[in-house]
């Protein structure tokens, strides 16, 4: 099977999408979602691109962190020191810096679906007999996400604009 024996609704349908170069490109689980509507759930608070940005935000700081890949000293080169540690280059040390500030600002009770929909990209799965469990499900399931991306967006704009927040306190204390 060649690229061209593909339709392109098929591509669609397996969650690819056509860049305007012309060429496809996979979409990770939270864009899919967006795509569907699942982020526009919950309170209105924040649009699904405010949502969708700080989902993808939480993701790359977990993949520069390289919290998912393991590291291990090579047992065939020889020890000149004696230390086994690796130094870790400022970037990575940044990232999961980042990226274990945002874990403490999402909740315990939505991190399990953030960490499973932006950090690890899998989609939910809905389980249930009948498509009217499924709705509710999926209706559950997307307020939550909702409400944790939410947590996360009010994290990344402290994060973001400290000082313009401390310029507005002051303003206020003067007048």
């Amino acid at each position: 099977m060649t690229v061209s024996d593909i339709s392109k609704d098929e591509l669609l349908k397996k969650g690819y999408e056509r860049a305007p170069d012309g060429i496809f490109r996979k979409l990770n689980t939270l864009e899919m979602y967006a795509k569907q509507g699942w982020l526009d759930a919950g309170p209105k608070r924040y649009s699904a691109m405010d949502r969708l940005g700080a989902g993808n935000r939480l993701g790359n700081d977990y993949y520069y962190a390289k919290i998912s890949t393991v590291s291990a000293n090579d047992v065939s080169k020889p020890k000149v020191d004696g230390h086994g540690s690796i130094i870790t280059p400022d970037k990575i040390l940044a990232a999961q810096d980042r990226y274990n500030a945002a874990i403490r600002s999402v909740p315990y009770e939505f991190w399990g679906i953030i960490k499973h929909v932006c950090c690890d990209d899998e989609p939910l799965i809905l389980i249930g007999d009948s498509e009217r469990q499924k709705s509710h499900q999926k209706h559950v399931l997307s307020t939550l996400l909702c409400m944790g991306l939410d947590r996360l967006i009010d994290h990344y704009r402290n994060k973001t604009f400290p000082q313009h927040q401390k310029t507005l306190d002051s303003d206020a204390a003067v007048r």
